[in-house]
């Protein structure tokens, strides 16, 4: 008997025990995930940073009375631009307010968005294979959610884009960059995979005023081929019905940094100058690229010891600047249909290193070029207004990685505060697959600069009765141009406006 009771005894106490176990194991599960619904409630209300939680925040009150005044399936499908827009705002309000100072802090914050974050590869793969490709495309991407002035009408710009890899990436660059009055031209490289050249195919036949190049070109870093698929765009440029006043070349990896708009009134400014950085080349430079010949060998530009000869036109003096530029249409049209030195030039060029660097720099300081601007240009000067990029020697640090075998910076998130502060048209360069919440921050900065430009236009409009008002920027001196953005283009409260609303940009009129 004794003995029964004690093991009786014993029973009760290990059964208790595990009942006690498993009630604290539920709890602690349950209090666990009472705070991670917490903490996504508040995400989603755009609560953590700006917003009380007991209020409807401003995002979803915006889509809440689009979705009330256009009860149409586009409405809805507006809505589904960017899923979690509301995520984002969190995100970009905690970057731009430096309350995410460091990678450590940035990782821990995406990590808690996870799965709610944006995937521009999904987003990809999804509309490749619907058989509605350019509907989901236009929709889903909201190529028609920009509003578009008078202004910008009758300044129409040629865009040129070199692609050889994340068709994700260019898609979103275009549907940022695209209007409907603009002209685009694509070069996907050869080496891309079939895969990348047929995505980009398939989104040229969406838009009548986006086209491919016909001829594929293998192109090799630092060689001819390269200059050449520049080209190649440039010529399809001129015979556009666009009457574009200005082109501006860009590769897959890059993104703006100012509206269509914006870009208009800057480059307006520039009265006709192109915008080409040029100086004179450093003896280094100089014997790399052009004193001796180079060739191509295993798909790589490389520079032999057997000596070049010297440009034949001697007055031509050889500059060193960037491929990327924004160019007049008068200059591209006597470069590439006039004037003969720029024919000897470019037959010149082949077999030297880095073409692309002195074709546009030398010709637009020739003597006599339409719009050369007659002064030195230089990156480190921050006198160039097309591109901007951060190079492993400049002041400012890279707060993402740097490119492989090349020194120009890949943007992170971390890097959004000095981004904004630039007053460039285009930052290069960005990887989607590394950090795409760069892109989602840029954009909706963007959106917010656009809507808000058109509504000061239509402001002043409605005060003073003219239909002729379209917030012309003038024109003035490069200084003036580069100093526009100091008051102009500074970043304001966080966001004004969302993605998910894009429904209502294409309500708005184009004026007349």
């Amino acid at each position: 008997m004794p003995a029964f009771c004690c093991r009786w005894r014993m029973g009760r106490f290990f059964f208790i025990k595990k009942i006690r176990g498993l009630v604290l194991r539920w709890a602690r599960r349950s209090l666990l995930l009472l705070t991670l619904v917490s903490l996504l409630y508040l995400l989603h209300n755009n609560s953590v940073y700006d917003s009380p939680p007991s209020r409807l925040s401003p995002d979803r009150r915006r889509l809440a009375l689009s979705v009330m005044h256009t009860e149409t399936p586009q409405a809805h499908a507006g809505s589904m631009l960017y899923l979690n827009s509301t995520i984002t705002n969190v995100a970009c309000s905690g970057l731009l307010s430096r309350r995410i100072l460091n990678t450590t802090q940035l990782k821990t914050f995406l990590d808690i968005l996870g799965p709610f974050a944006y995937d521009p590869r999904k987003h990809s793969e999804r509309t490749s294979r619907d058989k509605g490709f350019c509907e989901d495309l236009q929709m889903k991407r909201g190529f028609y959610r920009w509003p578009v002035t008078q202004q910008e009408e009758e300044f129409p710009l040629a865009f040129s884009f070199k692609v050889h890899k994340a068709p994700d990436m260019f898609e979103r660059l275009l549907s940022v960059l695209w209007r409907p009055h603009n002209f685009y031209c694509i070069h996907v490289d050869f080496k891309a995979p079939h895969d990348v050249f047929s995505h980009v195919e398939n989104i040229s036949r969406c838009f009548p005023n986006v086209v491919l190049t016909p001829t594929r070109l293998d192109v090799k870093y630092a060689s001819i081929v390269s200059l050449q698929a520049d080209l190649d765009c440039t010529k399809l440029a001129l015979k556009s019905p666009v009457k574009w006043k200005y082109h501006v070349s860009l590769c897959g990896q890059e993104f703006p940094l100012k509206t269509n708009l914006e870009m208009v009134q800057l480059i307006t400014a520039l009265n006709g100058t192109n915008d080409v950085e040029n100086y004179a080349p450093s003896a280094y430079f100089a014997a790399l690229s052009y004193k001796y010949k180079s060739v191509i060998s295993n798909g790589v530009n490389k520079q032999t010891n057997v000596s070049k000869e010297p440009f034949q036109h001697k007055e031509v003096a050889i500059r060193k600047g960037s491929a990327y530029n924004t160019l007049s249409r008068p200059f591209v049209e006597w470069v590439l249909s006039f004037d003969q030195v720029s024919h000897d030039f470019l037959e010149w060029l082949n077999g030297t290193w880095a073409p692309d660097e002195l074709f546009w720099a030398t010709l637009s300081y020739r003597q006599g070029a339409p719009g050369g601007p007659g002064m030195e240009v230089r990156h480190d000067t921050d006198s160039v207004l097309t591109k901007a990029v951060n190079w492993r020697w400049d002041a400012y640090k890279c707060r993402g990685i740097f490119a492989p075998y090349r020194s120009s910076c890949i943007f992170s998130s971390l890097d959004l505060p000095w981004l904004l502060k630039r007053h460039e048209l285009i930052a290069n360069k960005f990887d989607s697959h590394l950090d795409s919440t760069v892109l989602d921050c840029l954009e909706l900065e963007l959106e917010r600069r656009a809507i808000a430009g058109y509504l000061e236009i239509r402001s002043a409009l409605i005060t003073s009765g003219s239909a002729n008002i379209s917030g012309s920027a003038g024109q003035g001196s490069r200084s003036s141009v580069l100093s526009m953005n100091a008051s102009r283009f500074a970043v304001g409260s966080w966001p004004v406006v969302s993605s998910l609303n894009w429904t209502f940009y294409r309500s708005l009129p184009t004026f007349q």
